[in-house]
């Protein structure tokens, strides 16, 4: 009976951590474009400026930004992002 409750005790702290180191994972962060492109031509290099703010609020700086478009025949182009 004993060995019961201490199977039943790990198992407990087993779930106990496995739920909670998630929560220390890092936070989250919110990317807002400085503005709309407008036109986008084919083949004419396009600049889009944005910002990434941690937990919504705070800039972030030195992060290594990669965007990633890709498009319906499924080929990607991946940029590196450069700091204002």
């Amino acid at each position: 009976m004993f060995s019961r409750f201490r199977i039943a005790l790990g198992f407990a702290l087993l779930l106990s951590l496995v739920f909670a180191i998630p929560a220390f994972a890092g936070g989250w962060a919110v990317i807002t474009l400085d503005e709309l492109p407008g036109a986008v031509v084919a083949g004419e290099p396009l600049t889009v400026g944005f910002t990434v703010l941690q937990h919504g609020i705070t800039p972030m700086s030195g992060i290594d930004a990669t965007i990633v478009a890709t498009s319906s025949k499924k080929e990607r182009l991946v940029v590196l992002a450069e700091p204002d």
